[in-house]
């Protein structure tokens, strides 16, 4: 069984997940020394949790003693999964196996496995941080330059690969684009930006300055000039 810790419907991240180790003694004559050993698969596994169990930062094991012909009996822990950023996007078998032995018998094991759902979650916030007044005349106006900054995050508990940042401005509204942070490139319709990997919970921005084109560019009164910024990955499309 399993606690949803983070109440996202999905065994994710955090979670954590309660195994019960059924055993029994189905032969005639009694075994001796009989112990059990679970490896809870600890590359994903950051608490183990056992009232009787001794956990020594690998496996988990179980002095039994002896076990009478026709006997049976049965252990449980609770392992908490490892928290946002340790599970690649996506479903990630975590397996669990666990060996019976005794003086009498062939080692005998079984497997569990489940599934942990984590998922990376982009998401940006596009804004301008102000301009310059290049002609002095008190309104954002041709000429003028204007500062956008592009924030972005993961919100999800995997990371996100091979980061893409694409800003779209109105080419027809541009006179020249610079200022570009973090080796962004304008090809002349798009600025871009390379991001590489962004982890579960991390968070950053990149800028540039655009220069409005020039008097005679623009109509009569106020003109609306749109600007997109999309962010990509191949793990959220």
């Amino acid at each position: 069984s399993w606690s949803d810790i983070d109440a996202d419907g999905v065994l994710s991240p955090g979670d954590e997940v309660t195994y019960q180790v059924d055993y029994a003694n189905t032969g005639n004559a009694t075994a001796t020394n009989v112990t059990l050993v679970d490896d809870p698969d600890e590359g994903y596994v950051v608490f183990v949790d056992s009232v009787d169990g001794i956990w020594d930062g690998s496996t988990i094991s179980w002095g039994i003693g002896s076990l009478g012909a026709g006997q049976v009996g049965s252990v449980t822990y609770t392992v908490t999964l490892g928290g946002a950023g340790l599970f690649a996007h996506g479903d990630t078998d975590v397996v669990n196996t666990v060996e019976l032995t005794s003086d009498q018998t062939t080692p005998t094991s079984d497997t569990e496995t489940v599934v942990v759902t984590a998922s990376a979650a982009l998401s940006i916030d596009k804004a301008t941080s102000g301009y310059v007044d290049n002609d002095g005349n008190g309104e954002l106006s041709p000429g003028d330059t204007v500062h956008y900054v592009v924030n972005y995050t993961n919100s999800g508990n995997a990371a996100a690969t091979s980061v893409a940042l694409v800003d779209s401005p109105d080419i027809s509204a541009v006179g020249s684009i610079g200022n570009i942070s973090d080796a962004g490139v304008f090809n002349g319709s798009t600025v871009n930006w390379t991001v590489g990997t962004v982890e579960a919970g991390v968070s950053g921005s990149v800028s540039y300055d655009l220069v409005l084109a020039a008097a005679g560019n623009f109509a009569h009164g106020s003109t609306p000039v749109a600007n997109t910024a999309t962010i990509t990955s191949p793990e959220t499309g």
